[in-house]
Formats: C-alpha cells, structure tokens, sequence
C-alpha cells in the first residue's frame, strides 16, 4: 500500500513540475536494432509514469519508427504481451535477423494497420528513412513529416527500419516510386525536431550491457524480457529525464 501512494505522489509531484514547460517537448526515438523491446520499455515507461505535457513533436529513425508510431496511438504501453499480441499477433513466432526479418515486417504492418484503420488525425510525427537516389546514385537521410492516411504513415515505418537484403530480397524497399532503406544507414542528427526540450531515446542511453544473442534473435520471452529492462533502467533514471525536461 505504501509503494502504491508513493507512485501517486511521485506522479502528482512529476505534473507539477511539469507544468512548467511552456514550450513542446521532442522525442526523439533512435534505431534500435533488434533490441527494439528494450527502447519500447524506455518509451513505455515514460508514456506511463512521466506525464509530459499533450504538446509534443515526434520523431522515429529505424526501429525507433514504431516506437514512436505506438507513442502515438496507444494510451497504455505498460504491458508487454498485450502490446506483442496486437503488432505480432503470433505467441510462437521466433524472429531471426538472417532468416525471416520479412516476415516481422509482414506481421507488424498488417496488424497495426487493421489495429489504427479508423484513426482519421496524424499528430506531430516525423519518420527519418535512409533515400537511395537511384539517378545519382547517391544515400542521403530524408525526413518526412506529411502523411496522406495512417496507412501512410506505417509504410514509412517500415521504409525506415529496412534492412537490406535481410528484410526482404532487396536492398531497398520501394515505395510511392522512391527508395528506401534503414534509416540508422545515414545519420543525420540535424534532422531531429528540435534543438532544445528535447529527449534522444536509444537502447545505450543507460549503459545497459546486453546478451550478444539478442543481436540476431528474439521471441515473445526475450522480447518481455528486454521490455523490462527497459522499463526498470529508465525508472531508475526518472530524475535524469526530469532534469532534461525541466531545463
């Protein structure tokens, strides 16, 4: 019971302090790799327990893309299996790196556009895709801002996070007549959405050492468990991401 108020405490005391920022505050969710869960679990985390203001500009590279789709359009990010069953839908599938990443990109755009098919409004979000220019044979990061639907919106996702040749059997994906490949290939921090009042989440932010095999594997267990992670490195940084956001 103690535990329980205290939480509500903390939260009344995080809103008040909050209430300050007067300007938007930017979160910025950077590639993730297959560590994708644990920077899931930063972002949960934060949706949850740190009440930051309604006025907030987006933005997603690589896996942090989805990260920053469900930011969105999710209330509640604080249950991993719930949050598994509607992007894979599947208990028993196993994702290997160098075998079937298709078919997570298979999976999570199918579901998540059946999930969001009446969502109508796009908030503030911004996907960051690596472009191939075909004509001049040159890569170059480009960012986009304006979506035609939701629908829109998930296939940049997925242009963002592709991987060549291990997300599908070529090296870039095509799309609206352009093409695209992971968005971490080049990085261009300008392209952020803000300088100031700003929040950069990345799976090294809290030094956390990981398990070599999570480079290349994952189910629903070693997802749950790289969520948690997440989830527990950030509560115990909470007064870092304060600090960030009282500045």
């Amino acid at each position: 019971m103690y535990r329980n108020d205290m939480k509500y405490i903390y939260i009344i005391a995080t809103m008040l302090l909050l209430t300050k920022i007067n300007a938007y505050v930017c979160i910025n969710i950077l590639g993730t790799g297959l560590y994708l869960p644990y920077s899931l679990g930063i972002v949960g985390y934060i949706k949850t327990c740190i009440p930051i203001n309604d006025n907030i500009k987006l933005s997603g590279v690589s896996g942090g893309s989805w990260c920053s789709l469900l930011y969105a359009f999710e209330n509640d990010l604080s249950n991993h299996d719930e949050i598994w069953n509607y992007t894979m839908g599947d208990d028993n599938f196993k994702l290997r790196l160098t075998s079937n990443m298709h078919e997570f990109h298979y999976k999570i755009e199918k579901n998540l556009k059946l999930r969001y098919k009446n969502i109508k409004t796009i908030p503030d979000i911004s996907i960051i895709a690596t472009r191939f220019d075909n004509k001049k044979m040159k890569l170059y990061n480009e960012k986009i801002t304006k979506f035609e639907n939701i629908n829109d919106l998930i296939n940049y996702c997925g242009c963002s996070s592709y991987i060549p040749y291990i997300s599908g059997t070529l090296m870039c994906k095509e799309y609206d007549n352009k093409y695209y490949l992971d968005g971490d290939i080049m990085r261009n921090p300008e392209l952020y959405n803000c300088q100031k009042n700003f929040l950069n989440i990345h799976k090294n932010m809290w030094g956390r050492k990981f398990n070599i095999r999570n480079l290349i594997y994952a189910d629903k267990n070693t997802s749950r468990e790289l969520f948690m992670q997440g989830w527990n490195d950030t509560e115990k940084n909470k007064d870092y991401i304060l600090g960030l956001l009282q500045k």
